[in-house]
């Protein structure tokens, strides 16, 4: 047997469950790195510039999915199907994505320059587009799907994210501004996927024989299931764009900051869906009884998750961002419980996208993301004008209101299933019980650093005690899955 065939073998169920938890912790650690670079940035570049730094961030995340359109998957799937020809797919996929990436880096250039306010805005904005340019080579995790490696995807992350921290600490050792972070952004992406190429080429060759053909083939097939992604990104972050261009940059700042606060927050129940995901697709073939039950289990923890942060970040939420980011942006703790309201929901639709994956409900879930989208952009041109970036907050709560109820009412009918509510309400009561110590707590001026420590002790304390989570039952299921 070669090397690459036997990187190609089956994995046993002790390597799947080590794949599973790389992948949480490695999610996990990268999210606490995030969070720290974030509280870096933030107070080194002070409300306006985090401002225009937030926006230029937003426009990139933008451009991504014009980078990929959905035809990775695709790539993934028709290399399983015939590995005699896997190098020519992975080959097309490569060629596609470079071809796809030049045209984002464009029109990405195209939309910095026509929103900055300044040649410094402008130039750091130009060298963030290079990470676009770069997507091409984001193909290469496709290998590590196939060769079920997701351990190194997660390896991969991570060197970006140590990477790029270090660097952020030097940028803010020599009070650097808006062009050496993205320089550093920049020389980070491409040190990464240098190192994430040579992974991938040692367990698998490329060719691009025939790319032509294979690659329409991907777009063709890719493209409708991309749409929705697109959707989905331009309602969830064209708000900040619009905060900066009716607000301005100082209220951009301080929702920026909110927002990447949810950001980094999403982390979470990505970790808890990644891992429950292919356990729910094992087992619906034969067992959808079992889905169900772990459904049940699942929303009940993300739900409690959600809760908990929505309790503390109510009465805490301006004390924490001055603790972290500095005192000026103390003014954005109502926009970040709203936003922590939105990560509730979040939560919800995890769940509700692992579902509609397993079911292949994308085409239908396409047009409530549409839906979405413009009732995101209506509220923020009506509202953001005369209310500010807290108004952004509300139409972002709104919107993801109306795709969850939406996608969750086709999800439940496409499932036979219903939730089963009384330990969700559990939790509920658990978290206002929180929110009411919390609230008289932060009233008597009880240091946050304390209350950031109480806050799980209590929270958890009162999740046991009125029984409002099953997290043993969901360990247990998780254990039972990896063994198929």
């Amino acid at each position: 047997m070669t090397d690459v065939e036997a990187s190609a073998a089956p994995p046993s169920s002790r390597r799947a469950l080590g794949d599973i938890l790389v992948q949480v912790v490695g999610r996990l650690a990268n999210g606490v790195l995030g969070v720290a670079v974030l509280v870096i940035i933030a107070r080194l570049l002070g409300t306006e510039e985090f401002g225009r730094w937030s926006t230029l961030l937003a426009i990139i995340v933008l451009s991504g999915p014009l980078t990929e359109l959905g035809i990775t998957q695709v790539a993934v799937a028709r290399a399983a199907g015939q590995p005699r020809h896997e190098p020519e797919w992975l080959g097309a996929l490569l060629a596609v994505r470079t071809i796809l990436a030049l045209v984002a880096t464009v029109l990405c250039i195209g939309t910095v320059l026509a929103l900055s306010d300044g040649g410094e805005m402008a130039l750091a904005g130009v060298l963030l587009s290079g990470t676009v340019l770069l997507a091409g080579l984001g193909a290469s995790t496709a290998v590590f799907q196939l060769r079920t490696r997701n351990d190194l995807t997660v390896l991969s992350i991570t060197a970006n994210s140590v990477v790029w921290t270090i660097a952020v600490v030097a940028v803010g050792l020599v009070d650097g501004g808006l062009v050496p972070l993205a320089a550093c952004f920049l020389g980070a992406a491409t040190a990464t996927l240098a190192f994430q190429v040579v992974l991938a080429l040692r367990h698998t060759t490329i060719s691009l024989d025939g790319w032509r053909s294979r690659g329409r083939e991907l777009v063709r097939v890719g493209l409708p299931l991309s749409i929705g992604t697109i959707l989905v990104l331009a309602y969830g972050r064209a708000d900040q764009l619009m905060v900066y261009g009716l607000a301005g940059e100082l209220e951009a700042g301080l929702y920026g900051a909110a927002y990447r606060i949810l950001d980094q927050s999403t982390v979470i129940p990505m970790s808890v869906t990644v891992t429950l995901y292919p356990i729910l697709v094992r087992a619906w073939a034969s067992d959808p009884a079992r889905v169900h039950f772990l459904l049940q289990r699942a929303l009940e923890v993300l739900v409690a998750i959600g809760l908990g942060a929505l309790a503390f970040a109510i009465p805490c939420g301006g004390d924490a961002l001055a603790l972290l980011f500095g005192d000026e942006f103390r003014a954005a703790g109502p926009s970040l419980a709203i936003l922590m309201g939105v990560f509730l929901l979040i939560c919800v639709n995890y769940l509700n996208g692992s579902v509609v994956l397993m079911l292949d409900l994308q085409k239908r879930v396409l047009a409530y993301s549409a839906v979405g989208l413009v009732v995101n952009i209506t509220l923020n041109f009506l509202l953001i004008p005369p209310y500010g970036y807290v108004a952004a907050a509300w139409a972002t709560l709104v919107t993801e209101v109306v795709v969850v109820v939406l996608t969750g009412r086709a999800t439940i009918a496409a499932m036979g299933w219903r939730p089963d509510l009384p330990v969700i309400l559990r939790a509920a009561v658990a978290a206002a019980i929180t929110c009411v110590v919390l609230t008289v707590l932060a009233a008597a001026d009880t240091p946050i650093g304390l209350l950031l420590v109480l806050t799980p002790l209590l929270y958890g304390g009162l999740l046991v005690l009125l029984r409002g989570v099953r997290l043993a039952e969901t360990i247990a299921i998780v254990r039972r899955g990896a063994d198929g």
